[in-house]
C-alpha cells in the first residue's frame, strides 16, 4: 500500500499535469489567436495613414479643379490668367502652376512657355479624355533642381468643348516628409509606391523613385499580394535578411498608389512573444518544482496551494487587487511570484492611460483613499486638483489627433516629475488630468499650485508646429471630517468651469461662493426662460453698405437681453445658457419673427430693396424644425424670402457636413439667401467648400482689424475675396472701424462693409437715418464713427 505522501505526490503530480497543461493549452490558443489580432490592429493604423496621405493629395486635386473652373481659367485669355494663376501658387506647398492648350503650348507661373505635348498628363487628358491625372513622380526637364515633382492635372472646359488643362507642379519632397514623419514602434518606417510597383517616397534619402518594389522585397508572393491587393499584409526578408512585416494599404485619389509600413517580426511581435515565454516559463518551472518538492513536503503543501487556488478565483471574478503569498519556501511562492507578475502587467492595461502611461480614473479612485491614509501621517493640508488644456480641439484640428497625443504624454511627464512619493496623479478624460496633493500648510499649497500652473504652461514643436500650453486648475480642499473622492471630483470640475468663464490660464479654489455662482447660473437660466414671455428681449440692428454705392442694402439683427434682477447679460454668455436649457428655439424663433417683420415696416417706409440678416445658433440650425420654422415665419409675416439672409458660422457649416449642405439647398429652393460668419476662422476643407450653396462670405473681424499691420491677416483676406470673386460669391467685411480699413478692401474688391465706420448696432428706427451719417463718414476725411450708439 502506497504511503499518503506517495499517494499525495501521485495525486499532486497528476493534477498539476492536467490543471497546467490545460492552462497552457488554453493560452496557447489564446496567444495563437494574438498575432493576427496585433495584425489587424498594425492595419487599422496603416489604413488610417494611407486615409491621412490620401487628404493631403486630395486637397491638392481640389485646389486645381477649383481653378480649373473658374471663369478666368476657362477664357484662356493669358492676360488675365497669367497674374490670376501666379497669385495661386503656395510657398512651401504648390512650386509652380502651369496651363496648356490643346496643342501643348503652355506658359508657367516661373515665367516659360514649355512644350508639354510629350507629357503623360496632356495625353492622357487631352488625347485620352481623362478628367484629372495625378502623375507619378519624374524629373522635370524645365526645373534645374535634382527633386522629382509631381503634377496635379485637370482638363479646362469652357462649356462641353475642352480648351486645354492646367497643372499644379508640386515637389516630391512632401511625400518623404509624410513617410519620414509616420514613426511606428522602435524600428518601423513608410513608404510609397506606385500602382506598378515604383518608389513614389521613402524616408532613406538613398532610396529616390528610380528604385522599386523588386529592389526592396525578393519574395514574389509578397510583391504579388501588395500590387494586386487593396490592403494586407505581407511577411519577407529585408536586404540584412530580417524577417519584416509589411502593413500596405491603398491611398485613395492616387491611381492606385499604396503606403506601406515596414517593421521586423521580432518587433511586431515582442510583447506577445516574451509574455509567451514568460508563462511558459512559468509553468513549466512550477510543474518542475512541484515534482521535485512536492513528495518532501506533501503535509505542508496543500494549505499554500488552497490559498493559491483562492487568488486564482478571486482574480477570475474581477478583484485585480489580489496578491498570491511570495513568501512560502516551495513552488507554490514561485507560483505565486509568477501570478504576481502576470496581474501586475494585467493591471497595467486595466488601469493605465493608454496614451499617457499614467493611472485612467478608475484607478485614481481606488488609489486615493490608501493614499489619504497615508498623506495623514505627516501634518498639512491635502487637496485635490483638475487640470484641462485650453483649446485642446484646436490643437487636434490643427495637428492631428496623434499631435494631440504627443503633447498629453509630454504634460503628464512633466506633471509625474511634479508630484510626490505619497500624491497621485491620473487621466481622467480626453485632456483633463487629476492630482491629489498634500502640503504643509495654506501658503505651501498656493505656491504650489502656481509652480503647477507654471509646469502645465509651456512651448512646444510637434511636426514642426509651435504649440503654447495654458492650462486650467479647479481645486478642491479635502476637510479634515469629509473625505468623499467623487465630491471632491466634482467640486474640483466645479472650479475649473469657473476658470474657463473668467479666460482660462489660472487656477480657482472650490468654496461656497463657487457654489452660489453655480446657483446664479441656474437662475440665469430660469430668466432666460421666461424671458419672451416678459418681453424682455431686444432686437437692434447694424446696417451693412455696398462698398461701390455706398448706400445701406442689409441689416443685421442682434438680440440684446436685459433681466430687471441681472441687468443687461452679455449675448454670448445668453447664448451659451438657452442653447443648455433648449430655449435657443424658441428665441431663435422669436428673433427671425421679429427681424422679419421689421424688415417688411422699413419696406413700407420706402427703404425698399433691403436685406435683413439673422445669426443662427449651431442647435438651432441642427434642429429638425427649422425649416418649417423658416418657412411658417415667412408666410405669417408675408415677406419676400429674397430679403432674408441667414447667417451660420464657418465652425457650424463644417460639422456634419452633408446634413448641413441639404438644409443649405432647401433654404435656397425657398429664395433665402444664405451667409458663412466668421469667415476663416474655422478649417474648412475646399472640397466641401465648393458644394455649399451659399450667396455670401462674411469675413472674420479679426483679420479685418489686423490687415493693415499683419500681411498674414492681408494675404487670408486676399485670398478670400479673390476665391468669392472666383466663384461668384459676395463678401462681407465685418468690423470695419476706419477709413483706411475701408479703402483697402475697397481696392481689394470686396463687395460689402460693416462695422463701426458705418455705425454700431442702433434700435429700428434709426437704420434708415444712418445713411446720412454713411454719406458724411465717406466724404469726411478722419470720420471715424458715422454713427454714434442709440437706443442700445
Amino acid at each position: 500500500m502506497r504511503s499518503i505522501r506517495i499517494q499525495m505526490f501521485i495525486y499532486l503530480i497528476t493534477v498539476t499535469v492536467f490543471v497546467f497543461g490545460g492552462l497552457g493549452l488554453l493560452m496557447d490558443h489564446t496567444f495563437k489567436a494574438l498575432p493576427q489580432y496585433t495584425e489587424m490592429q498594425f492595419q487599422a493604423i496603416a489604413d488610417a495613414r494611407a486615409d491621412e496621405v490620401g487628404k493631403e493629395l486630395l486637397g491638392f486635386v481640389d485646389l486645381v479643379k477649383m481653378t480649373a473652373q473658374t471663369p478666368v481659367i476657362q477664357s484662356m485669355n493669358m492676360e488675365e490668367i497669367k497674374p490670376f494663376l501666379s497669385s495661386l501658387v503656395i510657398e512651401g506647398k504648390i512650386r509652380n502652376m502651369t496651363i496648356s492648350d490643346v496643342y501643348g503650348n503652355a506658359w508657367a507661373t516661373y515665367d516659360q512657355d514649355i512644350d508639354i505635348s510629350g507629357q503623360e498628363q496632356f495625353h492622357k487628358i487631352i488625347i485620352e479624355g481623362d478628367e484629372y491625372v495625378l502623375s507619378k513622380p519624374f524629373y522635370s526637364p524645365y526645373i534645374p533642381d535634382s527633386i522629382p515633382i509631381i503634377t496635379i492635372s485637370h482638363v479646362i472646359r469652357n462649356g462641353d468643348e475642352t480648351v486645354g488643362l492646367v497643372n499644379a507642379v508640386v515637389s516630391a519632397e512632401f511625400l518623404n516628409q509624410i513617410v519620414s514623419q509616420i514613426e511606428f514602434k522602435k524600428e518601423g518606417f513608410a513608404w510609397i509606391i506606385d500602382d506598378e510597383g515604383r518608389i513614389v517616397a521613402h524616408p532613406d534619402k538613398n532610396i529616390g523613385i528610380e528604385f522599386s518594389l523588386d529592389d526592396l522585397i525578393k519574395e514574389t508572393q509578397s510583391k504579388h499580394s501588395i500590387l494586386s491587393r487593396e490592403k494586407g499584409a505581407v511577411y519577407y526578408k529585408d536586404s540584412t535578411g530580417m524577417d519584416r512585416i509589411a502593413l500596405f494599404s491603398t491611398i485613395e485619389n492616387s491611381f492606385g498608389w499604396k503606403l506601406i509600413i515596414s517593421l521586423s517580426s521580432g518587433e511586431a511581435f515582442a510583447e506577445i512573444n516574451d509574455i509567451s515565454n514568460d508563462l511558459k516559463t512559468g509553468f513549466l518551472s512550477a510543474i518542475l518544482i512541484v515534482g521535485v518538492f512536492s513528495f518532501i513536503y506533501s503535509g505542508s503543501i496543500s494549505k499554500p496551494i488552497m490559498n493559491l487556488k483562492m487568488v486564482f478565483e478571486k482574480a477570475a471574478h474581477g478583484d485585480l487587487s489580489v496578491k498570491a503569498d511570495e513568501t512560502v519556501k516551495n513552488e507554490v511562492g514561485v507560483a505565486g511570484k509568477s501570478f504576481n507578475v502576470m496581474i501586475n502587467q494585467i493591471k497595467n492595461l486595466t488601469y493605465r492611460d493608454p496614451v499617457t502611461q499614467i493611472y485612467n480614473y478608475n484607478r485614481f479612485m481606488f488609489e486615493m483613499p490608501g493614499k489619504y491614509e497615508e498623506q495623514l501621517q505627516r501634518q498639512g493640508v491635502s487637496y485635490l486638483a483638475v487640470i484641462s488644456v485650453n483649446d485642446f480641439k484646436k490643437i487636434n484640428s490643427i495637428g492631428g489627433y496623434n499631435s494631440g497625443n504627443l503633447i498629453l504624454k509630454e504634460l503628464s511627464g512633466k506633471l509625474r516629475k511634479f508630484i510626490r512619493h505619497d500624491e497621485l496623479i491620473a487621466s481622467s478624460y480626453g485632456d483633463e488630468m487629476i492630482l491629489f496633493l498634500r502640503d504643509d500648510g495654506d501658503i505651501e499649497m498656493s505656491d504650489r499650485i502656481n509652480a503647477l500652473l507654471e509646469t502645465s504652461g509651456f512651448w512646444t514643436n510637434i511636426s514642426g508646429i509651435e504649440y503654447h500650453l495654458n492650462v486650467n486648475i479647479g481645486i478642491s480642499i479635502v476637510q479634515s471630517d469629509d473625505f468623499d473622492p467623487e465630491e471632491l471630483v466634482k467640486r474640483a470640475k466645479i472650479a475649473k468651469l469657473m476658470t474657463n468663464k473668467s479666460g482660462g490660464d489660472k487656477y480657482v479654489i472650490y468654496n461656497t461662493e463657487l457654489h452660489e455662482a453655480v446657483v446664479r447660473e441656474r437662475n440665469i437660466e430660469e430668466a432666460i426662460h421666461h424671458g419672451l414671455e416678459n418681453n424682455e428681449f431686444l432686437l437692434l440692428y447694424q446696417p451693412i453698405i455696398d462698398i461701390r454705392t455706398k448706400r445701406i442694402i442689409s441689416s443685421e439683427a442682434l438680440i440684446r437681453w436685459t433681466n430687471s434682477d441681472y441687468g443687461q447679460i452679455p449675448v454670448p454668455y445668453v447664448i451659451e445658457l438657452a442653447e443648455k436649457n433648449g430655449d435657443i428655439i424658441e428665441i431663435g424663433k422669436f428673433v427671425l419673427e421679429t427681424a422679419c417683420i421689421q424688415n417688411n415696416k422699413w419696406h413700407a417706409e420706402g427703404f425698399e430693396n433691403c436685406v435683413i440678416s439673422v445669426n443662427v445658433s449651431p442647435l438651432q440650425f441642427e434642429d429638425s424644425r427649422f425649416l418649417e420654422i423658416v418657412s411658417e415665419v415667412l408666410e405669417r409675416t408675408q415677406m419676400d424670402p429674397k430679403y432674408l439672409e441667414i447667417e451660420i458660422t464657418e465652425t457650424n457649416a463644417m460639422l456634419k457636413v452633408e446634413e448641413k449642405i441639404e438644409k443649405m439647398r432647401q433654404l435656397k429652393e425657398m429664395g433665402v439667401k444664405i451667409a458663412i460668419d466668421d469667415f476663416g476662422t474655422g478649417y474648412s476643407s475646399l472640397s466641401y467648400f465648393t458644394k455649399f450653396p451659399i450667396d455670401t462670405l462674411k469675413i472674420d473681424k479679426s483679420f479685418i482689424s489686423a490687415m493693415l499691420e499683419d500681411d498674414n491677416a492681408m494675404s487670408i483676406v486676399v485670398m478670400i475675396i479673390n476665391m468669392a470673386n472666383a466663384m461668384g460669391i459676395s463678401t462681407t467685411a465685418e468690423g470695419v472701424e476706419t477709413r483706411e480699413q475701408f479703402k483697402a478692401l475697397e481696392k481689394m474688391g470686396a463687395d460689402r462693409i460693416q462695422g463701426y465706420l458705418i455705425s454700431r448696432p442702433v434700435t429700428a428706427e434709426f437704420v434708415p437715418g444712418t445713411q446720412t451719417a454713411v454719406d458724411t463718414a465717406m466724404r469726411v476725411p478722419g470720420t471715424q464713427t458715422a454713427v454714434e450708439p442709440q437706443g442700445e
